[in-house]
C-alpha cells in the first residue's frame, strides 16, 4: 500500500501540477513528510517479513537421544520418577521453543502495528495534499 501511495505522490510531481499548488512551503513540507512516512512504513513491513533464525521443534535425532537415555535401563529398574523426568525434559524443551516463538511473534506484531500506523498517517497526509491540489485548481479557475 505504501508503495502505491508513493507512486501516486510522485505521479503528482509534474511541473504543471506543482505550479497549480503554488509555491507553498506547506505543500512541499507535506510531500516530504509523506515520502518519509511511507519509506518508514516500507522499512517496518520489511522488518516484519525478514526471516530470522528461530528454534525449530524437536527433530527425530533429539527425540532418539532422549529415548536412548530412558531405554538404557532395563524395564524392571525403570521407576515412575524416571519416566516423569523423561516427559518433563521433553516438555521443557517444547516450552522453551514455544516461548521463543511467542516472543518473536509478539515483536513482529508490534512492528507491524507501527507500520500500519505510519501507513495511515501517510494516507491522511496524501489526502491533505490532494485537498491542496484540488483547492488550488478551484481557486485558479
Amino acid at each position: 500500500m505504501a508503495g502505491l501511495f508513493l507512486a501516486a505522490a510522485f505521479g503528482f510531481l509534474k511541473p504543471d501540477n506543482s505550479a497549480l499548488a503554488g509555491s507553498h512551503r506547506l505543500v512541499a513540507a507535506l510531500l516530504t513528510f509523506t515520502v518519509v512516512i511511507f519509506l518508514l512504513c516500507l522499512a517496518g513491513c520489511l522488518s516484519v517479513t525478514w526471516l530470522r533464525p528461530a528454534p525449530m521443534p524437536m527433530n527425530l535425532q533429539v527425540l532418539r537421544a532422549l529415548n536412548e537415555d530412558l531405554l538404557q535401563f532395563p524395564e524392571h529398574k525403570m521407576t515412575d520418577s524416571m519416566k516423569e523426568n523423561y516427559l518433563r525434559d521433553r516438555l521443557s524443551i517444547w516450552a522453551a521453543i514455544l516461548d521463543n516463538r511467542a516472543t518473536v511473534n509478539r515483536d513482529k506484531a508490534f512492528r507491524l502495528k507501527i507500520a500500519q500506523a505510519l501507513l495511515a498517517i501517510g494516507m491522511l497526509t496524501v489526502g491533505i495534499l490532494l485537498f491542496f491540489v484540488i483547492h488550488s485548481i478551484l481557486v485558479s479557475s
